[in-house]
């Protein structure tokens, strides 16, 4: 607790993740829930890319699957790895052959 000149108190709270360390992804953890950051950070985009791929606004890119938990959105990452090898193994078109 600090004590500021004017007598007053602040109390910062501490939460979980404030004090615990952030489990390393390892491929064990298949299961795990992602949140839209930390996909972002996975595949090296934006958040937005990351919530335009859920909705399918990327063209020519499947949409990528997510679970609902009232209005937050979740990917499991065996689903994130299953979309990325997915993506690896389709047919490459040229430009001129895309959409």
């Amino acid at each position: 607790m600090q004590v500021h000149e004017e007598g007053r108190c602040s109390v910062k709270v501490v939460r979980a993740h404030d004090v615990l360390p952030e489990p390393p992804i390892t491929d064990g953890d298949a299961l795990r829930l992602m949140t839209i950051a930390e996909v972002a950070s996975e595949l090296r985009c934006s958040k937005g890319h990351v919530q335009n791929l859920i909705r399918g606004r990327v063209p020519s890119l499947l949409p990528l699957p997510v679970l609902h938990i009232g209005r937050r959105m979740l990917i499991r990452r065996q689903a994130l790895l299953r979309w990325m090898v997915a993506l690896e193994n389709r047919p490459v078109l040229s430009r001129s052959h895309r959409d």
